[in-house]
């Protein structure tokens, strides 16, 4: 049992330091493991309440209904571990693939006409280097890489940009989400592992940017568009 609870706590702090590691090392966003997490944290429950049965219903009968609850509950667990290990291990093949993808893929949007020197070298970062792809992108590491204080480059984007920085930033993500979103290569791919890879951080702050600049979700402009091209087809003369 000692060795059962030493094993799951050392796997929850692997976890944390190579999520560290990763944010570190690596700009893309990352997958996420809470899933993985919170299924140690279950499993790391489930063997204390297996212990303290073994403890204290040892020599009961009471330790029959405690040991059938327990392996209830593991099944569970381990249902879970399995279904969204699958589950996760798909978003990120997915991810793979839409990053080789946006690494290639020239970025173009409207650009505000260039008034400021700095102006010119933020939107290289931006179109060429592809920054915005970062889900951690700050204005302070902008301004770094821009070698000018955070407060200067917040003035230059209020008044070259006409924008804040957040929405700066989001109006890239939300064109590489509608490129990813709008290529038929993508069409069965799930909008979670887009709207990771177009640099938002969750699914919810995804779907709520997604909306304020287009109108609609990323589901319901994926199913328009999907209406649209059914209906090229169905209108399409037959040969």
């Amino acid at each position: 049992m000692f060795y059962t609870f030493t094993l799951i706590i050392l796997s929850y702090l692997t976890i944390g330091r190579f999520e560290k590691s990763i944010k570190l090392l690596n700009k893309t966003p990352t997958l996420g493991y809470k899933w993985l997490k919170t299924t140690l944290v279950i499993l790391l429950l489930l063997s204390c309440f297996w212990a303290f049965a073994l403890v204290a219903f040892f020599s009961n009968e009471a330790y029959k209904i405690y040991f059938n609850i327990l392996w209830v509950c593991l099944s569970i667990a381990i249902y879970w571990l399995g279904h969204f290990g699958v589950y996760q291990y798909s978003i990120q093949k997915e991810r793979q693939h839409i990053r080789e993808f946006s690494q290639q893929r020239v970025t173009v949007i409207p650009k505000a006409k260039k008034k400021n020197e700095y102006v010119f070298i933020l939107e290289n970062l931006m179109l060429k280097e592809k920054r915005f792809l970062e889900s951690g992108l700050s204005l302070s590491s902008l301004a770094e890489d821009l070698k000018i204080s955070t407060s200067h480059l917040s003035r230059i984007i209020n008044s070259e940009l006409k924008s804040n920085f957040s929405d700066y930033t989001n109006s890239f993500r939300v064109e590489e989400a509608k490129a990813l979103i709008l290529n038929p290569e993508f069409l069965n791919y799930t909008l979670i592992s887009i709207g990771l890879e177009a640099g938002f951080n969750t699914k919810t702050t995804f779907n709520n940017v997604f909306k304020k600049h287009v109108g609609l979700t990323p589901s319901q402009f994926k199913n328009e568009i999907l209406i649209i091209d059914n209906k090229k087809i169905d209108n399409h003369p037959q040969l």
